[in-house]
């Protein structure tokens, strides 16, 4: 969620200042357009490493004869991570 309301926010400040040229032409606002995507594309790599750990993990406790022990032990197949953003 955090990352949805980041991404909608930074969607709606590039939105209104994109008719800016003023500000588009100033440097501090163009680190930041830069700074914001380094964080969009770092949080894309964290999403995909994790639900690659979880695929791993759920394909650990679900081999058998794994799976029975996992079962024993309480370890359950895991979710992967999703998002309702069409955009990545």
């Amino acid at each position: 969620r955090a990352q949805e309301r980041f991404a909608a926010d930074v969607n709606r400040l590039t939105a209104a200042t994109r008719s800016n040229t003023e500000l588009q032409s100033v440097e501090a606002y163009r680190d930041l357009l830069v700074q914001l995507e380094g964080t969009e594309n770092r949080i894309a790599v964290a999403r995909r490493k994790y639900n690659e750990a979880v695929a791993e993990y759920n394909q650990f406790v679900r081999a058998a004869p794994r799976s029975i022990f996992a079962a024993m032990l309480g370890f359950e197949p895991k979710p992967a991570f999703t998002s309702d953003r069409t955009d990545r």
